[in-house]
């Protein structure tokens, strides 16, 4: 059937619309705060990537972050134990640790704005971060309340109450130590120790917000 001169005229006019393909919306799985802390503490990165980034707000990335710091610091105590004086022992949690630490840098990629309010308005002075270590390292809680932590990041908060705990272990170790075996030095280490935990506390106070709050996921 042969086409008149407009019908091929509209006909040669027509233009497929392109077809529009939709991107399947990712469905995440719902995870309880108790099931995140449980991949956090075992290094279960692969699961930890499953859950939904909008899980990670500021008060979730806080929590998650210490609950990690925390575990690092008991495996550091697992490996002086008597019981786990062995290679195989030693290696496996050397890997723990080293997953949670993967853990901990996959959290804190969440972080948007890593800069903390300042705690200290009043007579502050800004100093670098290694004369910050070494205040907290000496446990001089004075002196630490009177620096400028705006601009501390929360990576380094986390470093400094990881490093201050170590420090407090190692304080502890020499209290048995048979040269520290007098009443003058036993004070003195005590004291050293209570004013890196003061330091520690005082870092501390900025998660105490995440620790108390329910985080629904």
């Amino acid at each position: 059937m042969s086409l008149s001169y407009r019908d091929a005229l509209l006909q040669g006019n027509k233009v497929d619309k392109p077809k529009v393909v939709l991107t399947p919306k990712k469905v995440y799985k719902t995870f309880s705060t108790g099931e995140i802390k449980k991949m956090c503490v075992w290094g279960k990165l692969g699961e930890l990537k499953q859950v939904n980034p909008a899980v990670f707000t500021k008060l979730a990335i806080e929590l998650f972050v210490k609950t990690m710091t925390d575990k690092l610091t008991e495996i550091e105590m697992w490996k002086n134990e008597d019981k786990n004086q062995y290679d195989d022992i030693l290696k496996e949690l050397d890997e723990r640790a080293d997953a949670i630490i993967e853990c901990i840098e996959y959290v804190n990629s969440f972080i948007k704005n890593e800069s903390i309010e300042q705690t200290n308005t009043t007579n502050t002075i800004n100093m670098k971060p290694v004369d910050i270590y070494a205040i907290c390292f000496d446990g001089n809680y004075k002196e630490l309340c009177k620096v400028d932590t705006s601009k501390i990041s929360v990576s380094m908060i986390e470093n400094l109450i990881f490093k201050l705990k170590e420090k407090i272990m190692e304080i502890e170790m020499w209290k048995y130590e048979e040269q520290n075996q007098t009443d003058d030095r036993q004070i003195e280490l005590t004291n050293h120790s209570n004013g890196i935990l003061n330091c520690i506390n005082y870092f501390g106070r900025l998660y105490q917000k995440a620790n108390e709050t329910s985080i629904d996921v």
